[in-house]
């Protein structure tokens, strides 16, 4: 966990996200590393704009969510919560 937290803050430290933001991206770094969670683009993409919807999307349509689904969509019900 140390490790993905670290690659977080070396990869993301410019981007001003909200805690449920790191807390999806410091999830993904602990099961994908940085080259996996580098793949993302789109649903990188959309999580900078703040576009909720359109990266949860991303997450869902990905072989990471097909590995661990319930992982994924309690990572997705957390940050779509109002």
């Amino acid at each position: 966990f140390k490790k993905a937290k670290n690659q977080y803050k070396k990869k993301f430290y410019k981007k001003n996200h909200t805690i449920l933001e790191k807390e999806i991206l410091i999830e993904m770094l602990f099961q994908l590393g940085a080259k996996g969670v580098s793949k993302f683009k789109k649903m990188l993409y959309f999580l900078n704009k703040k576009q909720k919807f359109m990266a949860s999307l991303e997450m869902l349509n990905s072989l990471w969510y097909l590995q661990t689904p319930e992982r994924v969509k309690s990572l997705i019900k957390n940050y779509t919560r109002k």
